[in-house]
C-alpha cells in the first residue's frame, strides 16, 4: 500500500488545468483529443475537502481551475425551472436568485450541491432572452411572471465551487452590465428597425 502523504503529493502534481471556458490543459499543452475532454468533463468532482478534482475510475487527482469548475454551456426553461446544462454533461436546476456578475462576461450562479457556476458565452446568449431591468434600472430574470435580481459582486480569486454570500459590490462591477444584456438590447434594436 502506498503511503498516504506520497498519494497526496501525486494527487496534487497531474498538471490538469481547467480554464475559465472550459478548455483542458496539461502541464501548459492543450488536451485536443475530444474523447480525453469528454471523459474528463464527466469526470468533475469536488474533494471532501472541498477542492476540484478529476475522477476517472477509482483513481483522481486534484486539479487546477482558472474560475470555477462548473460551466453552464446552455440553459433553457423547463416549466418555471431554468435548466443548465453542465461542462460535466448534467442538465441541473439553476437558482435563479443566486446570479450574479462580476463583469460583462463573468456571470455566476448556485447549482444543486451548493456549487458555483459560470455561464459560458453560449448560456449569456441563452440568459437574454429571460432578461428585464427592475425598477431600480438594474437587471433581473423574469421567470413565471417573477423577477428575480441579478446582483453585481466583488472579484473572488478562484471560487471553484462553493456558493457563499456575495461581497459588496465594487463601483466597477456595480456600473458594469451583464453581456446577456447587450445581446437582448441588439436584438430589441434590430427589431425596431425593421
Amino acid at each position: 500500500m502506498i503511503d498516504p502523504a506520497l498519494l497526496d503529493i501525486l494527487r496534487r502534481s497531474s498538471k490538469l488545468r481547467l480554464d475559465r471556458e472550459g478548455r483542458w490543459t496539461h502541464d501548459g499543452e492543450a488536451i485536443g483529443n475530444a474523447k480525453i475532454v469528454a471523459l474528463f468533463n464527466r469526470g468533475l468532482d469536488v474533494s471532501e475537502r472541498g477542492e476540484p478534482i478529476l475522477r476517472v475510475g477509482s483513481q483522481w487527482c486534484y486539479l487546477e481551475v482558472e474560475d470555477t469548475l462548473y460551466i453552464v454551456k446552455d440553459l433553457r426553461l423547463r416549466g418555471e425551472a431554468l435548466i443548465g446544462h453542465l461542462n460535466d454533461t448534467r442538465d441541473v436546476e439553476l437558482d435563479v436568485d443566486s446570479f450574479r456578475y462580476r463583469d460583462p462576461q463573468s456571470v455566476y450562479c448556485s447549482i444543486a450541491g451548493g456549487h458555483r457556476a459560470r455561464l459560458s458565452r453560449r448560456a449569456l446568449a441563452d440568459l437574454a432572452a429571460f432578461l428585464d431591468r427592475d425598477a431600480d434600472g438594474g437587471f433581473c430574470l423574469r421567470i413565471g411572471g417573477r423577477r428575480h435580481a441579478i446582483s453585481p459582486e466583488e472579484d473572488r480569486s478562484a471560487d471553484t465551487t462553493a456558493s457563499s454570500a456575495p461581497a459588496a459590490p465594487s463601483s466597477k462591477a456595480a456600473a458594469s452590465v451583464p453581456a446577456a444584456a447587450s445581446v437582448k438590447e441588439t436584438a430589441s434594436e434590430r427589431e425596431d428597425t425593421t
